[in-house]
């Protein structure tokens, strides 16, 4: 045998010592089998999870019917809209003895406000004392609110009494020293054939002989007022007397967030409580959804209201507005490190003594307070002194991006006809 011949008959014998070559194809498709089996798990589960969400989303009904909203952009925030940190320079008061204050008034140096539990209080000399209830029963969650009613907006009349808002059962007189509360309308007074379902806020006329108020809602009580703003129907009503009644003004719009209540200030303009920031630049998710109510339907479907507020970022802004509705300076806490939600500022003016100013962030609320939760049980604890001399209150129920408002009617009525206090250690409060 030649050595060629030898090394042709060897050739064959080399596959078979190289046995990793013989198991490569087995082993793709091993592998190619594995990922089959992976895919179709994936795909099954896909399945299981998608069918039944779609189900829900195609058989549950949402809660609300949304109207397409159209928003213009955010105005930028620079200029006197420029973020600062102004409202974290607050220094907490009866902390730990509110839950949820929503608005504020005085007469003399004493304080008054409404909770999250249904109690009218009075704050004189560090303590909290109830001077009035318009409900009763069990006051620690949000469904029980209609029962044990919730306080909302409160102001000081001319005769040393308090006229307060009730969201639910309507609007009270209280005489804070005899303890004395009358009932001025019930909600269940229909109006125009319609019953109130969301008293808001009042001012009263200096002479103390006429209130006016606002219903925001016919539709939903406070307690989904949530389902309100996203929904986005023109259902409040706003009650005015006389030659004018019935008409209105549109005083401001496009503001850089979500209005609630508003106070005159000492400069002949107004401070506005921001229940919600519309950022610029950044991203607002109310913006967002204004013009796509199928999503609104889906999120409500799906979600409750709870679960949507823990995605409402945390940041108070309090804006001052000319007479004009030109901003003329505005206050911020980005991060709600003091004050997490605003609804009220308001500015302490001569002739009431005490301190010049108070400002007050409430966490109660469904909504709308001082930290992250705004239900009842959850709420603010505290007030806070600041440098500032404007009155500002934080807490519940937005009402809208275009705050409709008569110029020269319910909250001209308010101011006073004594000059602002001018001493040189001004002082505000918050509540936390």
């Amino acid at each position: 045998m030649s050595e060629a011949d030898g090394l042709r008959q060897r050739r064959p014998v080399r596959p078979q010592v190289v046995t990793d070559d013989a198991r490569v194809p087995e082993a793709k498709g091993g592998s190619s089998f594995s990922g089959r089996v992976f895919r179709a798990t994936f795909l099954m589960l896909a399945v299981f999870l998608t069918v039944p969400l779609l189900g829900a989303m195609m058989l549950l009904d949402s809660p609300i019917d949304p109207q397409p909203l159209s928003f213009k952009e955010p105005p930028l925030l620079l200029g006197v809209l420029q973020p600062n940190t102004k409202l974290r320079q607050a220094e907490r008061l009866f902390e730990n003895q509110l839950v949820g204050p929503e608005s504020i008034a005085h007469i003399g140096d004493v304080m008054f406000t409404g909770t999250a539990d249904g109690r009218v209080v009075k704050l004189e000399n560090g303590e909290v004392e109830t001077i009035a209830r318009f409900g009763s029963g069990p006051c620690k969650t949000r469904d029980d609110e209609p029962a044990c009613g919730r306080p909302l907006g409160i102001r000081a009349g001319p005769n040393g009494t308090l006229f307060v808002a009730d969201a639910y059962k309507g609007l009270f007189e209280v005489n804070p020293w005899k303890r004395e509360v009358k009932l001025l309308l019930s909600s269940e007074t229909p109006i125009e054939g319609r019953k109130m379902s969301f008293v808001n806020d009042l001012t009263v006329t200096r002479d103390g002989r006429k209130i006016y108020f606002t219903d925001s809602s016919s539709k939903w009580q406070r307690r989904d007022y949530l389902l309100l703003v996203m929904e986005g129907t023109d259902d409040g009503r706003f009650y005015v007397s006389g030659l004018m009644k019935g008409g209105a003004d549109l005083f401001v719009e496009n503001l850089p967030g979500f209005p609630d209540n508003i106070r005159a200030s000492s400069s002949g303009g107004y401070w506005v409580g921001m229940s919600t920031i519309r950022s610029n630049p950044g991203f607002s998710m109310l913006d967002f959804l204004s013009e796509r109510p199928y999503l609104k339907r889906m999120i409500f479907k799906l979600f409750s209201q709870e679960t949507v507020m823990k995605f409402v970022p945390r940041y108070s802004l309090v804006l001052e507005l000319s007479d004009s509705g030109a901003f003329r300076r505005s206050l911020h806490d980005p991060d709600g490190q003091v004050a997490a939600y605003v609804s009220e500022g308001r500015r302490k003016m001569a002739g009431e003594r005490g301190d010049p100013s108070h400002m007050k962030p409430s966490r109660s609320g469904e909504v709308l307070g001082g930290s992250a939760s705004r239900d009842v049980g959850s709420g603010a604890r505290s007030w806070c002194r600041l440098q500032p001399k404007a009155a500002l209150l934080l807490g519940d129920s937005p009402v809208g991006v275009k705050q409709r408002e008569r110029r020269r009617s319910a909250l001209s009525a308010e101011r006073s006809s004594v000059r602002p206090l001018n001493l040189s250690f001004p002082v505000c409060e918050s509540e936390n």
